[in-house]
């Protein structure tokens, strides 16, 4: 093993570094993407056991599950959006994986989403971090905690619903009942309903 890796191993053991699980368990409650028509859905989460140490297999335990790909915890690869529709190396399986390990940063809007359920954070958001911290780092990933994963999954899924309307150039503009973005623990990404999606 390298010596650089012997060290992450120590850090991780020793907890100088910190490792965050954004995941949640999917339940047939996860919210997912639900678009006007005639636009096509995506399936919900449903689970169906195939066997449980039973006479349907009995030294083992294992589900089928259903899902659309853009379902919890997940990351959007660039060709999900029209804007990455043309990178060559834009999707899941072309995306080096060291591009997935970054450093990260953590924008806290979670008091001013608790006082207003369609907060977008603003630039402002983000100057105000780098005047207490310093530049945001060049690479880093900016994540914003908006609290929003105290509320999964809970009776306002409904609420988490995006919703697209064409506007005349023929582009596409999301718009949801939700924040922006979650992390920590957190729901899905979700655009506001003040925002324009990615186009």
């Amino acid at each position: 093993m390298s010596s650089i890796l012997q060290e992450f191993v120590q850090a991780l053991k020793s907890k100088k570094v910190e490792i965050i699980d954004m995941s949640h368990t999917l339940l047939p409650a996860t919210p997912v993407i639900e678009l006007p028509e005639p636009f096509n859905q995506t399936l919900p989460f449903s689970i169906e056991e195939i066997s449980n140490f039973d006479e349907r297999g009995p030294n083992w335990y294992w589900n089928n599950i259903h899902l659309g790909e853009h379902t919890g915890t997940h990351f959007d690869a660039p060709i999900h959006w029209i804007t990455g529709r043309d990178y060559p190396d834009g999707s899941v399986d072309k995306i080096p994986a060291e591009k997935l390990i970054a450093p990260a940063i953590v924008i806290d809007v979670t008091a001013k989403v608790d006082a207003d359920n369609e907060y977008l954070m603003t630039l402002d958001d983000v100057k105000a971090w780098e005047d207490e911290h310093g530049m945001i780092p060049e690479g880093a990933w900016v994540l914003v905690r908006t609290g929003w994963q105290s509320r999964y999954p809970t009776g306002s899924v409904p609420t988490l619903v995006q919703r697209i309307r064409l506007k005349p150039a023929g582009r596409a503009t999301t718009t949801c009942t939700a924040p922006t973005v979650t992390v920590f623990r957190a729901l899905p990404t979700w655009t506001s309903s003040r925002r324009p999606a990615p186009c």
